[in-house]
């Protein structure tokens, strides 16, 4: 069972993404949830094809979906001082890196700020940080 965007099993449409989570529809059922980004939309998906494995129909997910939320430190979306924060620094990667840029992007703000970590190679060895360095370079263009 595939689940995403172009050939897939488990397609959403009519997809909307904002810092307070996202909505899209399947098939008839529409579905919202806090989770943020199109990596969200992806582990939900996920989470709805494996309930059709086991013959769970998209309908009965909606009101299970709608109380995800992401956990500690991994998307969380909250405001402090008039100012719209999402915090993704628990134990990041370059991919979440990445996705949680293209979610700042697609806020409307004034102004974005992106507060991205200090790389240590004995903590995660050379090639990630090569990788991470290249996404500060992303960052600053």
């Amino acid at each position: 069972m595939l689940r995403g965007f172009a050939e897939a099993d488990v397609r959403p449409e009519e997809v909307e993404y904002s810092p307070a989570g996202l909505r899209f529809r399947l098939g008839q059922t529409v579905f919202e949830c806090s989770l943020v980004g199109r990596h969200g939309l992806l582990n939900v998906l996920a989470g709805i094809a494996v309930a059709g494995v086991f013959g769970i129909a998209p309908e009965r997910l909606r009101d299970a979906v709608r109380t995800l939320a992401p956990g500690k430190m991994r998307g969380e979306s909250f405001s402090h001082a008039g100012i719209a924060v999402l915090n993704d620094c628990y134990n990041s990667n370059p991919e979440a890196v990445r996705s949680m840029l293209d979610v700042i992007r697609a806020t409307p703000a004034r102004r974005r700020v992106a507060v991205l970590g200090r790389c240590s190679s004995s903590a995660v060895g050379p090639r990630l940080c090569t990788r991470r360095r290249s996404l500060r370079r992303r960052v600053r263009s």
